[in-house]
C-alpha cells in the first residue's frame, strides 16, 4: 500500500557530447553505476551539434537537465556567449558540465562563458582517477535529484532509500527487501521527512495491511527485525511505548 502520491516517475535527462577520442565504455560504466541510486536517461552524442541537441529536446516530453561535454582543443571555440544564448533559446533550464584533462590558467573563461562546472580527468590530479569522476558527477546529479524527490529518497549514514525505484542501497550494495519490508521504509521515511515521530506497531499494521489491530502483532516484529539484519540495527530508533523511527 505504497502511497501514490510519493510514486513519481521524474528522472534526469542527461546528454553525453563525445568527441573522436571519448572513451565511451569509462562514461558508461559512470554512468551505469550511478543509475543504482538516482534515476537516469543518458544520451550519447558524437561531436558538439546543436542542431542535433535541439533535435533531442525536441523528441522529449521533458527538458534536457545536464550536458556534459568532453571537450578537446577544436571545441573551445564553442564556448561563447552566443552558443550558451542559443542553447538556452529552446532549453533555459540545464546546467553545462566539462571534461578536460588538465587545469589551465585560462580555464575562468568557461565559467565566463556559461559553463557550471568542470571535471578534470587527468590521471595526475587523483590516484583514482574513475572514482573521483565517478562521485563529482553523483554530487551534481544528487542536487537536481533531491529538488526532484525531497520526499521519496533518504540518504543516511551510508544508507540510500529509494522509494521510487523501491530500491535499498547499503554501503554501495544493493539489498534485497521484500515488498512489506518496503512498506515499513516508506512510512518510516514519510514521518522521517515531516517531524521523525515514532510509528507504533498499530499504525504500522493498519498502514501495511489496511486493517486495525489493537493487540501487539508478531509480524510487525518480524518485519522490522528484518530490517535491522539488512540495512544495520543503529539505522532504526525503537522505543517499546512509543514505536520505531529513523535514527
Amino acid at each position: 500500500m505504497i502511497q501514490k502520491e510519493f510514486i513519481n516517475k521524474k528522472q534526469i535527462n542527461i546528454i553525453v557530447v563525445l568527441n573522436k577520442n571519448s572513451n565511451l565504455e569509462l562514461f558508461q560504466n559512470i554512468f551505469d553505476y550511478i543509475s543504482i541510486y538516482l534515476k537516469l536517461n543518458v544520451m550519447y552524442i558524437k561531436n558538439f551539434d546543436t542542431k542535433k541537441i535541439q533535435e533531442v529536446n525536441d523528441k522529449l516530453n521533458e527538458k534536457i537537465d545536464f550536458y556534459f561535454v568532453d571537450i578537446i582543443k577544436e571545441y573551445e571555440y564553442i564556448f561563447s556567449w552566443n552558443f550558451y544564448s542559443k542553447m538556452h533559446s529552446f532549453n533555459n533550464l540545464f546546467k553545462l558540465i566539462v571534461f578536460k584533462n588538465q587545469i589551465d590558467d585560462d580555464d575562468i573563461k568557461y565559467y565566463k562563458n556559461g559553463v557550471d562546472d568542470i571535471v578534470y580527468m587527468s590521471d595526475k590530479y587523483y590516484s583514482d582517477k574513475e572514482k573521483y569522476i565517478k562521485w563529482k558527477i553523483f554530487s551534481l546529479l544528487r542536487r537536481k535529484w533531491d529538488n526532484y524527490h525531497k520526499d521519496t529518497t533518504l540518504i543516511r549514514n551510508g544508507v540510500i532509500i529509494d522509494l521510487i525505484k523501491r530500491q535499498v542501497v547499503v554501503n554501495n550494495k544493493n539489498i534485497k527487501i521484500t515488498n512489506k519490508e518496503f512498506e515499513v521504509l516508506n512510512i518510516l521515511i514519510i514521518e522521517f521527512n515531516k517531524k521523525n515521530n515514532f510509528s507504533s506497531k498499530n499504525k504500522l499494521y493498519k498502514k501495511i495491511y489496511g486493517v486495525e489491530n489493537k493487540e501487539n502483532s508478531r509480524v510487525i516484529d518480524q518485519l522490522i527485525f528484518r530490517l535491522k539484519n539488512k540495512i544495520s540495527n543503529g539505522f532504526f530508533e525503537i522505543d517499546k511505548r512509543k514505536g520505531i523511527r529513523i535514527a
